[in-house]
């Protein structure tokens, strides 16, 4: 697929509604975009924590705890903060 899209004054652009739907990208999504070279790669994130692998740093991670430890603390603590919000 492809489109040719302008970009305004303010530096925005607005997706063609078929490019989304082909994408399955809906309000409130996430977009990941990559520069290579001249291009632009354009990636719909995955939503969960486990997805984030790829998104964090050595230092986030730390160097006495694992990436699954991170991210089992990340998912228990937005747990609780979801049971606090009832």
């Amino acid at each position: 697929m492809t489109a040719i899209l302008t970009v305004t004054s303010k530096n925005q652009v607005t997706f063609p509604t078929e490019l989304l739907v082909h994408l399955k990208v809906s309000k409130g999504d996430r977009l990941l975009f990559r520069v290579k070279g001249k291009s632009l790669e354009i990636e719909k994130m995955e939503t969960g924590l486990r997805n984030l692998q790829g998104v964090l740093t050595l230092s986030a991670v730390g160097k006495k705890k694992s990436l699954e430890e991170v991210i089992r603390r990340a998912e228990e603590k937005e747990a609780r903060r979801i049971m606090n919000e009832s």
